[in-house]
């Protein structure tokens, strides 16, 4: 196989996979530490209701841990790592359209939709079979 009949989406995906995994990361880190003064405090006492204020952290590092253990194995082409993220990513999304739809003021939510949508349509393209760059039939 040729360099240029190469399909570099996998890869491509690979390396969106390991950035928006480390983005995620990142992003559980601010919330946990934005929400730990109201969660831990000393002298309140922990309720449930205070303890889901942890929930959007998990989430965000649960997606930010998949994607980072999902980007090698999507460099080499597996299919179960693609499953993996495609699931990761997509109930990701489901909760960040979620938030924007309820509305969050004063949250980034919109700038992690949207990178979580740009990874989830580049897994559905590699899932779809596309190639990248596209073969040229010969004339």
């Amino acid at each position: 196989m040729t360099a240029s009949a190469k399909n570099w989406l996998p890869r491509l995906a690979a390396l969106g996979a390991a950035l928006l995994g480390v983005f995620l990361l990142l992003g559980a880190w601010g919330h946990l530490q934005a929400v730990a003064q109201a969660v831990w405090s000393d002298g309140i006492e922990p309720t449930p209701r205070r303890w889901t204020l942890i929930l959007p952290a998990a989430i965000l590092a649960t997606a930010g841990l998949v994607n980072l253990a999902a980007s090698k194995p999507l460099w080499s082409g597996s299919g179960p790592s693609l499953y993996a993220a495609l699931a990761g990513n997509g109930l990701t999304l489901a909760y960040l359209l979620f938030l924007l739809v309820t509305g969050v003021p004063g949250h980034p939510v919109g700038l992690f939709t949207s990178l979580v949508v740009c990874e989830f349509l580049v897994l559905v393209a590699v899932r779809a079979g596309l190639r990248w760059p596209a073969q040229q039939s010969p004339a």
